[in-house]
């Protein structure tokens, strides 16, 4: 989905790749998300087992963290 026309609940938690992707927690609909910095394509990372998504955040090899 181009980023500008998906649905997007309330975004939290919004962490950045050391090559420009967007990853954010969508809290409304429980999921994480990530738009590419090179395509402005979202797309979801996380859709299920998440219960109250707070935050997210990478470390410097680009593992992804999500405090839930």
């Amino acid at each position: 989905t181009i980023a500008h026309l998906a649905r997007i609940g309330i975004p939290k938690g919004v962490a950045y790749s050391a090559i420009g992707d967007l990853y954010f927690v969508d809290s409304t609909n429980l999921k994480v998300r990530k738009v590419s910095g090179s395509t402005r394509v979202l797309t979801t990372i996380v859709s299920s087992g998440l219960t109250n998504p707070r935050a997210v955040a990478l470390n410097s090899e680009g593992d992804l963290f999500v405090t839930d």
